[in-house]
């Protein structure tokens, strides 16, 4: 599939996949390679009947994302102030705002560990693995990062599916609201058997008379 509009082709088989009315879309990760806007604006179109849930994950929404990787939060470096398209620019590190914003920053890293060993022992985890099993801190420190941040991602994602944003797609009564399942939203509890510990993974729907109830 393309972006509607990129060509005559794709928008004739989005026409064709939308035609057979369907009511489960698993898209897999393919949102790390659309422009978010437009993923929605395809998203919708082939939703234009109604009734139809879609569900995905994406592995790559950290790399967007300043404060998910352990090396963001090193002393001297530069630090974040809630203002840009993702709610975050960076600021100098000597500007009151980074100090401040770093103070948190170590408090935070003080109680990953005893929220990364509760995680675990909530999974069930602590009695099949040692713990900590054998991986670099990057890899867990990652995660215990990911689990904090990536409700903040969600919402990004979820405001890039505005209606306001939609160039291409066929406008329904049944496509112009948007549901979120909010009970399956999450990063999956860290496993060393996953490829990838902080892919996030949500549910949601373009249909306003659509409710999940999970």
């Amino acid at each position: 599939l393309e972006p509607l509009g990129a060509s005559n082709q794709g928008d004739t088989l989005a026409d064709d996949i939308a035609s057979l009315r369907p009511y489960t879309f698993s898209w897999s990760n393919v949102i790390d390679y659309f422009e978010l806007p437009k993923f929605h604006d395809l998203a919708r179109h082939l939703s234009q009947h109604g009734d139809a849930m879609h569900s995905a994950y994406s592995m790559n929404w950290f790399a967007e994302v300043f404060g998910v990787s352990i090396g963001d939060h090193l002393l001297g470096t530069p630090t974040l102030n809630p203002v840009s398209h993702l709610g975050m620019i960076f600021a100098p590190p000597s500007s009151p705002e980074a100090r401040k914003k770093l103070q948190e920053v170590n408090v935070f890293l003080d109680k990953l560990t005893s929220s990364h060993d509760t995680a675990l022992k909530a999974g069930g985890l602590d009695t099949l693995f040692s713990i900590p099993y054998f991986t670099t801190p990057i890899n867990t420190l990652g995660w215990s990062l990911a689990a904090a941040m990536y409700p903040k991602w969600l919402d990004h994602f979820y405001a890039q599916a505005s209606t306001a944003k939609m160039t291409h797609c066929k406008r329904t009564p049944a496509n112009m609201g948007l549901e979120r399942a909010a009970e399956a939203e999450q990063v999956l509890t860290i496993c060393p058997l996953q490829d990838s510990t902080c892919a996030v993974y949500m549910t949601w729907g373009y249909d306003p008379q659509l409710k999940f109830a999970l």
